[in-house]
């Protein structure tokens, strides 16, 4: 990153949507766990990465796309 990076990290996000009402508190939550469950597969070892994982994540999706949708 440059000194002209402008990236906030995901909390930050979430919780400034929140409070400006543009989220509610439980998609805000579903976004954080899809934040979470990104990072350790991202990071994680292959080994940590599973079907269940992996259908766990897509649930989340699925809940935040319905919240917004």
């Amino acid at each position: 990153p440059g000194s002209g990076d402008t990236r906030i990290p995901m909390g930050a996000l979430i919780r400034r949507a929140q409070d400006l009402g543009v989220i509610t508190p439980e998609t805000a939550q579903a976004v954080q766990g899809i934040t979470v469950m990104r990072n350790l597969a991202a990071r994680g070892r292959v080994s940590e990465v599973s079907e269940e994982r992996a259908r766990d994540y897509l649930a989340l999706v699925g809940a935040v796309l319905f919240a917004l949708g």
